[in-house]
C-alpha cells in the first residue's frame, strides 16, 4: 500500500478529501505518514452534503486532525442541492458528486494546493467499471477513473482493495463512521457492491484486482483514442466547453460517428453519457427535418440546423453562496456554476476606468459572504448614477438581452443583501469607490 502513493513531488502541498469513512481515513493517516519523509503540507477537507445528519464523521475527522496536527476545512453545499439535480435531469447521488468535486476544488485554488487526494480504491473502480458497462457507457466509461487526472488529482488507492484498507485501519486501530446509506439496496452501485463483489471474490480471490488493472489498461487505451477522436472533431468544427458547431458530415456515420458523438458528450458533461443519449443523438442527426432539438442532461441542449450539430451548456445562473473569506491583501477566485468570479484587493485605486466584465466595490470588512445569482422576480436596483430604482428585468430589456437568456446574467450581491453588479450590464449605485480609497476589484468570466 506504501507504493501506491508514490507520483507525490517533495514539498508539495496537497487537500485530503476524507468523509469519516474507512477509506478516507486510511488515506489520511497514510498521507500524514508520508507527509514528514516528503515534507508534504498536507489540508483534510470534508464536504457536508446537507442530506442527513454529520456529527459523527465531524467527530471523527475533527479528532483525528487534531492528534496529527494537520489543517482541516469543513465545506457546505447550498441548500436544495435536489431541486438542482431536477433541472440537470441528474441523480441526486451524480448531482452530489458534481458539487462535492467543485468545492474540493475551489478549496484546493483558494489554498494554492498542488491538488487533491482522494480515496476510491480498487473496489470502487470495478464497480464504476459494472455500472458503465450496465449503462453502454462504451470505452470512456469502462476505463474507469484515472489515478492521476489532469495532473492536479491523485487516486492513490485505486490499485488497493477495500479488504487491504480494512486490514489496515484495524491493525492501526484507526476510528471511522460507515455511512448508513452503503448498506441502502436502492442505489445501482449499492445492489453491486452487495450482490456482485462478494460473488467475484468467490470466483477468484484476487479478481478484483486484476479487473481493477484491467481498467488501468483500458483506460490508457481511452486516452490514446480520445486523442485520435479530438483531432477529427477539431476538422468537423469549433468546441469550447460551453458549446460546440460541428458539421454533421464531419462526423462521419456508422461505428465512427458514435466514437466521435461519445467523446463529444464526455467532453462536455462531467460524467461519461449513457447508451441512450448517444442514440438520440444518432436520431437526432439522422433527422429529414430541417431543424430540431433534444435536451440532454446536465443541461446540455443538442440543436441540428441543417447540416449543422450545436451543442451547448447553459449558464444559466443557480443560487448559491460564494464563501469570500479574505485575507487582506489577496486575490481570491470561485467558480459558480459556469462562472469564474475573482476579486482582487487594491489598497489604493487610481483609476475607475473599466470594461463591462469587471467593477470595482468598496471594502467594509475584512470577511464577507458574497451571492452570485440570477435576478429574483420583481427585483429593483438603483443604477450608477440615477436617484430612482427600477426593475432589473427593464435593465436587461434596455441592454437587449433575450428573455429566454435573462437568467443567466449574473447578479452579484453582497453581504447585507445588496445587489452590486448586474454583471456586464449595470453597475449600481451600492458601495461605490472613489479614487484613493481601498477596493475590491471584481472580475467576472465564463468557466472553461
Amino acid at each position: 500500500m506504501w507504493q501506491t502513493t508514490s507520483g507525490f513531488g517533495t514539498g508539495q502541498r496537497l487537500v485530503i478529501a476524507v468523509s469519516g469513512g474507512i477509506d478516507s481515513v486510511v488515506l489520511l493517516h497514510v498521507m500524514s505518514t508520508l507527509a514528514s519523509n516528503l515534507n508534504l503540507s498536507l489540508i483534510a477537507a470534508t464536504v457536508d452534503h446537507g442530506l442527513r445528519p454529520f456529527e459523527k464523521e465531524k467527530a471523527v475527522i475533527g479528532e483525528f486532525c487534531r492528534s496529527h496536527g494537520i489543517p482541516w476545512k469543513l465545506l457546505g453545499l447550498a441548500p436544495g442541492i435536489e431541486e438542482r439535480a431536477r433541472l440537470k435531469t441528474a441523480s441526486i447521488e451524480m448531482q452530489c458528486r458534481v458539487e462535492r468535486y467543485e468545492a474540493l476544488q475551489q478549496l484546493v485554488a483558494q489554498e494554492s494546493a498542488a491538488g487533491l487526494v482522494l480515496a476510491h480504491n480498487a473496489d470502487d473502480q470495478v464497480e464504476t467499471a459494472i455500472l458503465a458497462l450496465l449503462r453502454g457507457t462504451g470505452i470512456q466509461g469502462l476505463g474507469g477513473m484515472r489515478r492521476v487526472r489532469d495532473g492536479a488529482i491523485w487516486r492513490p488507492f485505486l490499485e488497493v482493495s477495500r479488504e487491504a484498507i480494512t486490514t489496515y485501519a484495524a491493525r492501526h486501530e484507526l476510528s471511522f463512521v460507515e455511512d448508513p446509506t452503503n448498506a441502502e439496496d436502492g442505489p445501482l452501485r449499492n445492489r453491486i457492491r452487495h450482490a456482485v463483489m462478494p460473488s467475484l471474490g468467490k470466483l477468484e480471490s484476487d479478481a478484483v484486482l486484476k479487473m481493477a488493472r484491467s481498467c488501468r489498461v483500458i483506460g490508457e487505451e481511452r486516452d490514446a483514442v480520445s486523442t485520435l477522436l479530438d483531432a477529427q472533431l477539431e476538422l468537423a468544427g469549433e468546441c469550447t466547453s460551453q458549446r460546440c458547431d460541428l458539421s454533421v458530415d464531419g462526423l462521419s456515420k456508422g461505428p465512427l460517428r458514435r466514437l466521435l458523438l461519445h467523446r463529444l458528450l464526455h467532453r462536455m458533461a462531467p460524467y461519461p453519457p449513457e447508451e441512450k443519449h448517444l442514440r438520440l443523438l444518432d436520431e437526432l442527426l439522422d433527422s429529414t427535418k430541417g431543424s430540431a432539438s433534444i435536451s440532454l442532461p446536465f443541461g446540455l441542449e443538442a440543436t441540428r440546423e441543417y447540416n449543422r450539430l450545436i451543442l451547448t451548456r447553459s449558464t444559466q445562473v443557480e443560487d448559491g453562496i460564494v464563501p469570500l473569506r479574505w485575507r487582506i491583501p489577496t486575490e481570491e477566485r470561485f467558480q459558480v456554476g459556469a462562472w469564474v468570479l475573482t476579486v482582487h484587493f487594491v489598497d489604493r485605486v487610481d483609476d475607475l476606468v473599466l470594461d463591462e466584465k469587471r467593477a470595482w466595490v468598496s471594502v467594509e470588512d475584512s470577511a464577507e459572504t458574497w451571492q452570485l445569482r440570477g435576478a429574483e422576480p420583481s427585483e429593483r436596483v438603483t443604477p450608477f448614477g440615477m436617484e430612482g430604482s427600477r426593475l432589473v428585468s427593464d435593465i436587461l430589456v434596455d441592454a437587449k438581452v433575450p428573455k429566454g437568456r435573462r437568467r443567466e446574467v449574473p447578479i452579484l450581491v453582497d453581504t447585507r443583501g445588496r445587489v452590486l453588479w448586474i454583471v456586464g450590464i449595470k453597475r449600481t449605485n451600492e458601495r461605490l469607490v472613489r479614487i484613493g480609497e481601498a477596493g475590491w476589484l471584481v472580475s467576472i468570466e465564463t468557466a472553461r
